[in-house]
């Protein structure tokens, strides 16, 4: 039943765009924290998560992802972005996301496959506007082909990040306090129809001399059929246990994620498990290599 669990997903896709109903949370280490990430951006998964993010880089990064998502092999999810610090005060990213799947049908003389698949390229633009605030914004081209029809679209973000440092709170020492918030398809339409807007807001801070980060995210969207409004909540947290080992813990609205990462040269190789109890599906591994040079 796994084709038909793909066949369900790629149509919604192709109706919804981005309104899945699972969401994308491309990079291992936002997935290993439930997706609480939109203020905690400081690397090159703020082209996904919030674009203000890539003013917190001082190196280019490159980021590389493929997965199966709940060990549905006709289903896949490529992720692969660029970015690059412009100046003190700018930063510039790319990326191209692919998500397709192949599809069995039918039996004997009946038996067919058909492919389906969305590619979607972002231009991330990001200013310091003062030196605690910064804005971003992704500008998007989506395109759907599949063998009942294609169309494409355009689509825009719109990321904020406010960061303080050295804020102290009675004993607990703050190094760093930041709140993110994330418009997610703006203005976007695709195959001639409006795709709804998300918003998603949190907080973030880093404890114990920067070796613990947490988080909280808030998502508000319209789920798919519903005319109503759902929102999400998702916490997370992130400690490094040695100089090149980092463990992560986060839930997902509800679902549990675990993670880790491995710091090995000028490579980050990222984990994540997870399962979403919604859906009666395997659990999802998922992997993410990031080079920073």
């Amino acid at each position: 039943m796994k084709w038909l669990l793909s066949l369900i997903i790629l149509l919604n896709l192709a109706k919804d765009g981005f309104c899945l109903p699972i969401d994308l949370q491309l990079g291992a280490r936002p997935q290993g924290m439930g997706g609480a990430f939109v203020a905690l951006v400081d690397d090159v998964n703020a082209v996904y998560w919030n674009p203000a993010g890539l003013t917190q880089m001082r190196t280019f990064e490159a980021a590389f992802m493929h997965v199966s998502p709940f060990s549905i092999g006709e289903a896949t999810i490529d992720f692969s972005s660029l970015a690059v610090p412009m100046s003190q005060t700018g930063a510039l990213g790319v990326s191209w996301i692919h998500q397709g799947a192949e599809l069995e049908e039918g039996r004997g003389a009946t038996y067919k496959k058909s492919n389906m698949s969305e590619n979607t390229f972002v231009l991330s633009l990001a200013r310091r506007l003062t030196p605690d605030m910064s804005l971003g914004v992704n500008v998007k081209r989506l395109r759907i082909d599949s063998e009942i029809g294609g169309g494409g679209g355009f689509g825009y973000d719109l990321g904020l990040l406010y960061r303080v440092h050295n804020i102290a709170f009675e004993k607990l020492p703050f190094q760093t306090f930041s709140f993110g918030l994330m418009f997610r398809n703006l203005f976007t339409d695709l195959k001639d129809e409006s795709v709804p807007a998300t918003l998603r807001m949190g907080v973030a801070t880093k404890v114990y001399n920067g070796r613990v980060a947490l988080a909280v995210d808030m998502e508000k969207k319209k789920e798919v059929n519903k005319e109503e409004n759902s929102y999400q909540f998702h916490f997370g947290a992130e400690t490094a246990i040695t100089r090149n080992m980092l463990l992560r813990l986060g839930n997902d609205d509800g679902d549990l994620t675990y993670g880790v990462g491995f710091l090995l040269l000028n490579w980050e190789l990222d984990y994540a498990f997870y399962r979403i109890k919604e859906y009666d599906l395997d659990y999802s591994h998922r992997m993410s290599a990031t080079l920073k040079f």
